[in-house]
């Protein structure tokens, strides 16, 4: 942890701990969600409907069923995490085996692997939510299949690109002549030396995948009511911007303060994972040393 945070701090900004403090706050609240909220998100109190902010037991207002808005925020930041986590480890592992597979075999299944990502390419996010959600029908784990589904290809083309310039290095070759397996060669020789990039693409996936979801909600391809979900309550909102702008304005700004805050510390892991800025890195540090001596 010492030596992550002395990593982190060679490449911090102002911008990048701000991002660092709210996507904790957020991963903390969706684990501890139960402890923070004040009431169950999804118990209506019709007397108590439309409240404004700042509603005595109700910081944040009421929505049109009398459920309480911060309560359904906090629960909604735990769909949020376990969908985008869901989806993103989905699309790493099945985009990483097709990359693998394709990069290392090459030849014909090189051609299956690599095709197969440009047919999940060629469908339209939204109509390929609509044929799972069709099939299968909406909830949690539909929406989890179908980003894993969409965002699988670019794991799997970087995963490709980076094994192709690996798979005749000299340490894949010793492993070879050593007679290693092919399954330990590819898992504990190649795999572990292209893991930068696929660690900066898993966190620029947690963004976009956390827009995804809460565009799918706001179409009704998401989540299913009554479950808290942003994308839910920014759709439920925008019946009542005009009297009631808080029910909108709260969960659209902690969607974007989120998708901003996974894709600054993307940047900053790209950085952080990059030999040529730790390089560039380490002569700032030491001038600066020299200033404070």
């Amino acid at each position: 942890m010492t030596a992550f945070l002395k990593r982190f701090h060679e490449h911090a900004t102002p911008l990048r701990y701000i991002a660092l403090a709210v996507v904790v706050a957020v991963v903390a609240i969706a684990l501890f969600a139960p402890l923070f909220a004040p009431h169950d998100p999804i118990a209506q109190d019709v007397a108590n409907k439309l409240r404004p902010i700042g509603t005595p037991g109700h910081p944040l207002g009421t929505d049109q069923f009398g459920r309480d808005s911060l309560s359904r925020l906090i629960y909604g930041a735990r769909i949020e995490i376990v969908v985008a986590l869901g989806a993103t480890l989905f699309a790493c592992t099945f985009g990483t085996f097709l990359g693998l597979m394709g990069g290392y075999f090459g030849r014909l299944i090189e051609t299956v692997t690599m095709r197969l990502t440009d047919v999940i390419l060629a469908f339209p996010p939204i109509i390929l939510a609509l044929l799972i959600v069709t099939i299968y029908g909406s909830g949690v784990m539909t929406l989890i299949v179908v980003m894993g589904l969409l965002f699988a290809p670019n794991f799997a083309r970087i995963t490709y690109g980076q094994v192709v310039g690996v798979k005749h290095a000299e340490y894949v070759e010793a492993a070879k002549a050593m007679g290693a397996p092919t399954h330990r060669i590819l898992l504990r020789v190649v795999l572990p030396n292209i893991m930068s990039p696929i660690a900066v693409q898993m966190s620029l996936t947690l963004a976009s995948a956390i827009l995804l979801e809460s565009g799918l909600s706001f179409l009704g391809l998401g989540v299913v009511p009554p479950t808290a979900s942003w994308g839910l309550m920014v759709a439920e909102g925008q019946r009542f911007m005009a009297s009631n702008p808080d029910l909108l304005l709260a969960p659209a700004i902690a969607v974007v303060a989120t998708i901003l805050s996974f894709s600054v510390l993307g940047d900053a892991l790209r950085d952080w994972l990059d030999p040529r800025s730790r390089k560039a890195a380490r002569p700032k540090a030491a001038a600066l040393a020299e200033v404070r001596a």
